[in-house]
């Protein structure tokens, strides 16, 4: 994140459904314009929906997002984003905004459909890029098209970095990170996806990034919520929407469950211990299993320890679940365990962790022996 924040002039506008902040422009909606489609990179997981019987490509877990390049014809020009905006228990939700790869502004979207309108830019070529904070249970946001005058939306490059993803609970998705004390609450203005560890990690790597990751999600003993685990979210889009692992095949899975089954695990009874021990090394395998499986050459980091030093135990059925791999692929899967913190919003590790280790881990994954 060592890059120069560059300040344009952005006009957030109220939207109906898709009009314009200006005169005279052309209003371009994906559906009207079914090209504009091919026009996008995807960041992240994504899935196509129908809102309001308008075709949008939606984005959910942390950090997803687009990127889009224009050409500014000339200095009297519009060039606005339509943002659909979905909230669930929550008033409000942040985005970042780039410009040609450097941080224009963080951006507080509270209306259901709201135009990102990005003044000040010069003639030429730009490439735009839009990116959420917040976590997929309480925030969506949807690209419903674009507010045009004297701009052109052209050709953009494929990413061609290389590819990693981490799967995770709150830690992942940057819970309190931005919190000045671990005395606050949650709140969406405390978390930033974009400053958490797996994010930061990709970026020192030069690496692309996909994040899914569920605040108080277990791998298989949650003490909040039964109803899903990582093994039920792992290949959807948003938590429910089912996942086509051929769009992104990483290179590096980045796997940061336990923490909330350790919760759970240390308030059971004795007796009942050996049964959830159980389910969690299985869950744990399965998980590998299926990524492995989705992902041929693919190799596996597994982590732990960044809020609290976990049971060994839970790191025992960790640590069988990557024998158990390495037994029947080769070599692939490791272990590694973070610097513990819990500076920020309610014992969360806070963002200076977030930095140490994600420095910490980028140095891990290069120096193992696969590593390129």
């Amino acid at each position: 994140m060592n890059k120069l924040f560059k300040k344009f002039s952005v006009l957030l506008c109220m939207l109906p459904l898709i009009s314009s902040c200006g005169n005279n422009s052309e209003t371009t909606s994906l559906s009207e314009k079914n090209e504009e489609m091919n026009l996008i990179n995807y960041i992240g997981r994504y899935q196509i929906e129908i809102v309001n019987e308008k075709e949008i490509a939606t984005f959910a877990y942390s950090c997803s997002g687009f990127e889009i390049r224009i050409d500014v014809k000339n200095n009297d020009y519009q060039f606005g984003i339509n943002l659909f905006n979905k909230l669930t228990n929550q008033n409000y939700q942040f985005i970042n905004l780039y410009v040609d790869d450097v941080l224009n502004s963080k951006i507080k979207l509270t209306n259901k459909y709201e135009i990102v309108n990005i003044k000040d830019l010069g003639i030429g070529k730009h490439t735009i890029r839009i990116n959420k904070l917040n976590e997929v249970q309480f925030s969506k946001i949807g690209l419903v098209g674009y507010d045009l005058k004297n701009v052109e939306i052209i050709n953009i490059e494929k990413s061609k970095k290389r590819k990693m993803e981490v799967y995770g609970d709150s830690i992942s998705c940057g819970y309190g990170n931005l919190a000045s004390s671990n005395k606050e609450s949650f709140s969406m203005d405390t978390e930033d996806a974009m400053q958490a560890y797996g994010q930061l990690c990709a970026e020192e790597l030069g690496f692309d990034c996909n994040t899914i990751s569920y605040s108080g999600l277990a791998m298989a003993l949650s003490p909040f919520n039964n109803d899903y685990n990582l093994l039920t979210i792992y290949d959807t889009s948003d938590g429910v929407s089912k996942w086509d692992f051929a769009n992104y095949i990483p290179e590096y899975v980045v796997i940061n469950i336990g923490t909330n089954d350790n919760t759970a695990f240390n308030s059971s009874q004795s007796k009942d211990k050996p049964a959830k021990l159980k389910l969690f090394k299985n869950n744990y395998l399965e998980l590998m299993e299926k990524l492995k499986n989705a992902y041929k050459e693919v190799k596996f980091v597994c982590v732990s320890n960044m809020m609290v030093s976990i049971s060994k135990d839970l790191i025992d059925g960790i640590l069988e679940s990557i024998n158990s791999i390495n037994e029947k692929y080769g070599s692939c899967a490791y272990y590694y365990a973070f610097d513990t913190d819990n500076k920020g919003a309610d014992g969360h590790p806070g963002l200076s962790a977030h930095k140490n280790n994600a420095a910490l881990l980028a140095d891990f994954i290069t120096s193992l022996d696969d590593f390129i």
